[in-house]
């Protein structure tokens, strides 16, 4: 029985396992450093973990940093990551303040790919707060994106405010930005609100003769967008010039040309620039098969504006033609995501169909090699306790034969002894019977009757009349019995007094399960039982105990 439990949970163990995801479960030993070289790659080991909320909350905290970094390497959205602000819940507790202050800063990136400005600029902000002391670098970066973020949500106070404390590094590329932004959050607040344009365009100046002392690699860019009114027309060509000579002809700044010289009614001058600005988009951007939109409307625009001043009545037509193209570009590739979007569901549902059906199939071949298994031993247990039981049935047919032979020894002028007990046992039995009335047909009932006695299907000790026996058992063994019952009676019962008075007439144990119907190993048990109550040392023999007293 033991056995069988066993082998029934091994297999059920064996299929429990076998049924459940081989996703792994721990998280993947990855550096910082490494994410940052091979985001794609991190993503891939990261997203391979299917239930990252089961992690334990140090490695939970990791993986929710890790990936999130890792998709703001890789240029890729995680507005439904849903683990970080729980990882800012963990270093807030633990007193992490390097690895806070960029949760905060990954968290800011996810409320920008939210769209929402003003709580990516909180984000950012609370990232510089709880960045450590010794990281001047990483805050001089910060102050930057905080400055940049706040002209996004338009809080220009809080844009001046970190655009000064970037002027006041000692890193001049740091002091340009600050310059730079200063002046566009100036401007950008001028057209809103109060017009404090010569301010903008003061810091801005300002930028550009820090840039012109301390050459940047900025220097073209603020160049470019220092364009604005109050510059006249030789300065405005003078600095779109240095941005050529600094870094070749591009269709931006040659646009630039042709609209300064626009502005003072120069057609020639301005058709002259915008051709060229036109050629360098094409050979830049459509000879690759790319577009700049706003590059191109810009051209458009401008293409517009000097034919509408060289008496052209239709100038809507180019940045017309171009903003339809847009429109029905954009609508086309509407059209394939939508197409490609459905393929890609169709196919993840036709793959989780294969899986699942993979998995039903596996589960059912599973489940057939475990019925197999637990038929082959039923079959396996069948079998050998049908070999014990015929063993059995023959060990007790040989008793039942050896008692025959020693009864047969015993005739009416032996002495009375165990012989002559054994064959008064036989007749009770009614195998000597048996013998003496079918001697011709070679004792064939015999044989039967001792293998009904063998296979139990006669109750042996029914057919024994014990209140015979006992009478006999005092005769041939000094009263054996009439003693045993005067001096243990109330200690022993009804079956251990038969066993006791069958060892007294020398019955071996496999003799006494045999006339009994007992078991050996209920014979054992009961010759322990006796001893036990008779207060006997194991391996004591009965018999002598009892008659020594």
């Amino acid at each position: 029985m033991r056995t069988k439990c066993f082998f029934l949970i091994v297999a059920g163990l064996f299929l429990l396992y076998a049924c459940t995801g081989s996703s792994p479960r721990k998280l993947p030993r990855l550096s910082d450093a490494w994410v940052k070289e091979h985001p794609d790659s991190a993503l891939v080991l990261l997203d391979a973990l299917l239930f990252p909320e089961e992690l334990p909350l140090p490695e939970r905290a990791e993986y929710a940093r890790l990936r999130a970094s890792a998709c703001a390497e890789a240029d890729k959205s995680f507005a439904q990551d849903t683990l970080l602000e729980a990882a800012i819940r963990y270093y807030t507790a633990c007193g992490d303040s390097f690895h806070l202050s960029e949760c905060y800063r990954l968290n800011a990136l996810r409320q920008l790919h939210k769209d929402d400005n003003v709580a990516a600029l909180n984000s950012f902000i609370l990232s510089e707060r709880f960045l450590p002391q010794s990281a001047d670098s990483l805050r001089l970066l910060l102050y930057n994106r905080i400055a940049q973020q706040a002209l996004t949500a338009s809080r220009y106070d809080v844009s001046r405010r970190y655009a000064r404390r970037l002027m006041a590094s000692r890193d001049t590329s740091f002091q340009l930005v600050g310059y730079y932004t200063l002046a566009i959050a100036f401007n950008w607040e001028a057209k809103r609100e109060t017009g404090l344009s010569d301010s903008a365009f003061y810091y801005m100046e300002k930028g550009i003769s820090l840039a012109e002392a301390h050459p940047d690699a900025l220097l073209p860019h603020y160049l470019r967008n220092s364009m604005n009114s109050c510059l006249s027309e030789q300065e405005a060509l003078r600095r779109l010039q240095k941005v050529i000579s600094l870094e070749g002809e591009s269709c931006n700044v040659l646009a630039s040309i042709a609209q300064v010289f626009l502005a003072t009614h120069q057609l020639d001058s301005a058709e002259h620039y915008l051709r060229r600005a036109e050629d360098n988009y094409a050979q830049t951007w459509q000879s690759h098969g790319r577009e700049y939109v706003t590059m191109r409307n810009e051209l458009s625009v401008l293409r517009s504006c000097l034919d509408y001043a060289r008496g052209q009545k239709d100038f809507f037509s180019f940045p017309g033609a171009f903003n339809d193209s847009i429109y029905f570009a954009s609508e086309h590739n509407k059209r394939v995501w939508e197409e490609q979007s459905s393929v890609q569901s169709r196919n993840a549902a036709r793959n989780l169909y294969y899986q699942q059906q993979r998995q039903r199939m596996q589960l059912l071949l599973l489940c057939i090699a475990f019925c197999v298994f637990i038929a082959a031993i039923v079959i396996s247990l069948y079998i050998r306790r049908k070999r014990n039981r015929w063993l059995e049935a023959e060990e007790r047919a040989e008793t039942l034969q050896c008692l025959l032979n020693d009864a047969s020894q015993a005739t009416s002028d032996t002495p009375h002894d165990s012989h002559f007990f054994k064959k008064i046992l036989l007749q009770q039995l009614g195998i000597l019977r048996l013998i003496a009335t079918t001697p011709t047909e070679q004792n064939k009932e015999l044989l039967q009757q001792i293998a009904r006695i063998s296979n139990r299907e006669v109750p042996a000790d029914s057919l024994l009349n014990w209140a015979d026996l006992y009478p006999v058992i005092d005769s041939l063994y000094d009263d054996f019995h009439a003693r045993l019952i005067e001096r243990f009676g109330h200690l022993l019962g009804e079956r251990e007094v038969q066993l006791c008075c069958l060892l007294a007439a020398g019955f071996s144990t496999k003799e006494i399960s045999v006339v009994t119907n007992q078991s050996p190993r209920t014979v054992y048990q009961r010759k322990s039982d006796i001893r036990r109550k008779l207060r006997m040392e194991e391996g004591e023999d009965i018999v002598e105990h009892i008659t020594s007293i």
